[in-house]
């Protein structure tokens, strides 16, 4: 049985004032995914996200539960042979949330999301060592459609959800 709160609340990251929050949300996710081999770049990240959240707001979110940070979205759309695809960047939960249902919500978010913007399917990469996230993935849907290395391997992740 998993444990889900019955409102979580999804708004725009302000670069400035929720840096520690996003920082400290990536960076564990950094090390979930490539242990201490590959240190987590900040301030690229924190250049990186201010563009993207003017492009994106929706997609460029904190998670909130009772008005506490639990989780992150990072949600763009790409354009990839003249098909706009959705991408997550990030998807992430705090431990104490993980395996209770949260993530369902998060994917819940970013379906509408890619859908309200006419995009039919999204993708993800993860890294093989993340073997928990792509359980979850796998269970979610999504379909393995290749490996690329930059410079680290990453799985590529598909789902195709319709408009």
């Amino acid at each position: 049985m998993y444990k889900t709160a019955a409102i979580l609340t999804f708004t725009t990251i302000d670069p400035v004032i929720d840096r520690a929050t996003i920082t400290a949300f990536r960076n564990d996710a950094h090390r979930c995914s490539y242990g201490e081999k590959f240190p987590f770049e900040e301030a690229s990240y924190l250049k990186w996200i201010e563009t993207r959240v003017d492009r994106f707001p929706a997609g460029f979110v904190l998670v909130k539960e009772d008005g506490q940070p639990i989780g992150q979205l990072e949600l763009q759309i790409v354009l990839i042979d003249d098909v706009d695809f959705g991408f997550i960047n990030l998807i992430y939960i705090v431990p104490a949330y993980r395996g209770n249902g949260y993530g369902h919500l998060l994917t819940d978010y970013a379906e509408t999301f890619f859908k309200s913007n006419e995009v039919e399917s999204y993708q993800l990469r993860v890294s093989p060592f993340n073997t928990r996230a792509i359980a979850f993935y796998e269970k979610s849907g999504f379909q393995k459609i290749k490996e690329v290395t930059q410079p680290h391997m990453l799985l590529c992740y598909i789902k195709t959800i319709g408009r």
